[in-house]
């Protein structure tokens, strides 16, 4: 009686020692994928953060060059003015 107890026990125990190592096993693939899935999404914030703090760099850049006329202002109606001559003026 005491050796088919055993045999039972032992036979559960290898059981529960496979089904944990599965376990285990599913766990550690699932968290992987789920790290790299979280390190792509950190990743694509960070790369859109920098090319907005890019972008709002630019605008004030270029602000600060047409406010101290570094750029000139393209201003459309002082290029389409025509000149005037004096009578008697060839």
């Amino acid at each position: 009686m005491f050796v088919f107890m055993w045999t039972i026990l032992s036979l559960y125990q290898r059981f529960v020692w496979c089904f944990v190592a599965v376990k285990a096993a599913t766990f550690k693939k699932t968290s992987h994928r789920v790290h790299r899935k979280m390190w792509w999404r950190s990743t694509r914030w960070t790369i859109i953060l920098v090319l907005v703090a890019l972008f709002i760099i630019g605008i004030v850049i270029l602000i600060i060059l047409f406010s101290t006329h570094v750029l000139p202002v393209s201003n459309d109606s002082a290029a389409t003015t025509t000149t005037t001559k004096a009578p008697g003026q060839h």
